[in-house]
């Protein structure tokens, strides 16, 4: 058996001892470049299959509003990133959402955000080790080839998980080097596809830069669909002991990426509209709109490409996936609110193995039930990514509430993050809102609009989720009230470690 690197005992709490104490934890430190926190950013909102169905949504409600939504979208999560960076620059931890809320809506807040959080990289793995189902199972139909069934669906489903979890597994530099490379590759293939637009089509649209025909009231649910495309863009946070420069990298990495991000949806949106612009078939009747304007720009042989690069970017954001979860059940184990086990770290990996091997195998487990029940992959990326941006969602919505909070804590200057995070906590509120009362059923694959399969469904599914976490969280509080005070002990804050050069 391999041997573990166990984690210290708690009691360090001074500036030397805490670092002295994290350093020791298992993980290891200071590997990650900035360019590499920033992929595991970008990598788990999976921009490119995001961008291959979400702005075809977003059009059949704002029409050619459709990338003014992106843009609302990209600011809502600017703002989101600016809550996350007011705790990222002071703290840095293994343990994201989980450790900077505790700090300030106490133990209950912090083990709920985590949680959340862990349900939705959980379930958005869930959806995206679908993606080579999907696409790859298209390419290989091309040459007749055919995997576009039950068989080769879980085959290639397997092989994408298996191969993300010896990853992850391996290394944490391993990992993030294979996501910068696969998301360069796959978001470049994509963007020669816009390229090829513009200059076909040009670079001017009048009816979408006038707003022509967009209706006001269907630019509010277009914002919703649009900000389901960021969900998982925070997931850098997870790695503060990692990162080099944490206190600077993470940050900035959060918002760096939602301003990236945002800007590839915006131009995506924009050249998608544009290309289908004088078509008899609009954007909102197409099947699959990145294929579909490949044959209406005169390059459908793209479609082989395009394959593989939805693909990586799905194999990307699985992998980016079981590493921020595995992190943060590696947090909650060394703070005692889960199970010892899962604090290990590999001795010679210095990567949270336990952890991985807890949440990986639950991406491929309920997909696998449901597919074996005679749904199809597309049904798995729908239900599933529904259930995780409500995760996300509820993550956001108390970092925004807890940035300004912790501040006031902390004798420090709140007005900005206050107001900040105010209007992110509205927006989100607004998200959730929209989501559970919608004026019109929306339309997969975010929300399952068939009688059979409601949107209060996977919100029910999502609750019992948190409520069997926060379920736990008690009985852990009511048995062990004294692991409450170690909530998020493992982490290094900025000060201290500036303490000595202060002093000297």
């Amino acid at each position: 058996m391999t041997d573990v690197v166990k984690p210290p005992e708690t009691g360090a709490t001074g500036g030397n001892g805490r670092a002295a104490a994290v350093a020791g934890l298992g993980l290891r430190r200071n590997v990650l470049t900035m360019p590499e926190v920033l992929t595991q950013c970008v990598a788990n909102a999976a921009p490119s299959a995001a961008v291959s169905v979400l702005p075809a949504i977003a059009f059949i409600y704002a029409g050619n509003g459709a990338w003014l939504t992106f843009v609302v979208a990209t600011i809502s999560m600017v703002l989101i990133g600016y809550s996350v960076s007011v705790f990222a620059r002071r703290t840095a931890s293994a343990g994201s959402f989980y450790v900077y809320n505790a700090q300030s809506l106490g133990s209950a807040g912090g083990f709920a955000s985590g949680w959340a959080l862990v349900v939705g990289y959980v379930f958005t793995g869930m959806a995206t080790v679908c993606g080579p189902a999907i696409y790859i199972a298209a390419f290989l139909g091309q040459f007749g080839i055919h995997a576009n069934n039950t068989v080769g669906a879980m085959i290639l489903m397997g092989i994408d998980l298996v191969l993300a979890t010896f990853l992850a597994y391996r290394s944490i530099s391993l990992s993030a080097r294979t996501s910068l490379v696969l998301e360069a590759i796959s978001m470049t293939i994509i963007l020669a596809l816009f390229v090829v637009a513009f200059s076909e089509k040009g670079l001017i649209s009048p009816d979408q830069l006038s707003l022509k025909g967009a209706p006001t009231g269907g630019i509010g649910p277009g914002i919703v669909i649009a900000i389901f495309a960021f969900v998982g863009f925070e997931s850098a946070a997870s790695l503060g002991l990692e990162a080099k420069n944490p206190y600077k990298n993470v940050g900035r990495a959060v918002i760096i990426s939602a301003v990236l991000v945002g800007v590839f949806y915006i131009l995506g949106t924009y050249a998608q509209v544009l290309g289908f612009s004088g078509q008899t078939s609009g954007l909102d009747k197409a099947s699959a709109p990145l294929f579909d304007l490949a044959t209406i720009l005169g390059v459908s042989w793209f479609g082989f490409v395009m394959n593989w690069g939805v693909a990586l970017s799905s194999f990307a954001c699985t992998l980016a996936c079981i590493n921020a979860g595995s992190r943060i059940l590696f947090q909650m184990g060394h703070d005692g609110v889960m199970p010892a086990v899962t604090s290990r770290s590999h001795a010679t990996n210095q990567t949270p193995h336990i952890g991985i091997y807890l949440v990986a195998p639950l991406m491929l487990l309920f997909p696998y039930i449901i597919i074996l029940l005679g749904h199809t992959p597309i049904d798995v990326i729908n239900w599933m990514g529904t259930v995780a941006t409500f995760g996300f969602m509820l993550a956001y919505l108390l970092v925004a509430i807890g940035a300004p909070l912790w501040l006031r804590k902390r004798h420090e200057n709140y007005t900005w993050p206050a107001i900040i995070g105010a209007i992110g906590a509205i927006v989100m509120l607004y998200v959730y809102y929209a989501s559970i009362f919608p004026n019109n059923a929306l339309p997969s694959p975010l929300f399952p609009s068939d009688l059979t399969q409601p949107t209060e469904l996977w919100m029910a599914i999502f609750i019992v989720a948190m409520i069997i976490g926060m379920a736990w969280y008690f009985i852990v509080r009511a048995q062990r009230p004294h692991v409450m005070s170690q909530i998020g002990t493992m982490q290094e804050h900025n000060e201290e470690l500036m303490a000595p050069a202060q002093t000297s």
